[in-house]
């Protein structure tokens, strides 16, 4: 059975953020990512929310580039934001939008919510715990799967 997976704005713009160490390998790991969805291992979930922070993406080529990406690779979509997301964001202290993200993904029965962002990253183990969905970055992600390849 095929992964279900979550990825938030911050990933899907990886590969057109300014380098860094950092930011060239949460690309790579995001582009695996994609492999992964080419090869049918995991389903990619989306929402309402990722829509709207694209179409906020400064620079038309990288808005352009990111709606591309996610209409060739998205399987689903959560067209509305779940009430939960208040409960979520007065809970783990998250932003709005974050945590209306991880709204989304608990809606639509993701195992795991893929982020670049610290603070989310920092919360993971309190989010596992209350909400039952993995928190884990992009290259986290694939690093993990590929051990299983190697089993």
């Amino acid at each position: 059975m095929m992964k279900r997976i979550y990825l938030d704005t911050c990933v899907w713009c990886r590969p057109f953020d300014e380098p860094s160490h950092r930011v060239t390998e949460e690309a790579g790991a995001f582009f695996r990512i994609l492999r992964m969805v080419s090869e049918e291992e995991v389903v990619i979930t989306s929402s309402v929310v990722l829509d709207d922070e694209i179409d906020m993406i400064r620079g038309d080529e990288k808005r352009e580039a990111v709606n591309e990406l996610v209409s060739r690779t998205v399987s689903e979509r959560i067209c509305y934001i779940p009430k939960r997301y208040r409960e979520i964001m007065n809970r783990l202290k998250l932003k709005v939008r974050d945590a209306a993200h991880l709204a989304c993904a608990l809606e639509s029965n993701a195992e795991y919510f893929i982020t670049a962002d610290d603070n989310i990253l920092r919360k993971s183990k309190d989010i596992m715990r209350r909400y039952k969905i993995k928190v884990c970055a992009p290259a986290k992600f694939v690093e993990s799967e590929e051990k299983k390849d190697d089993i």
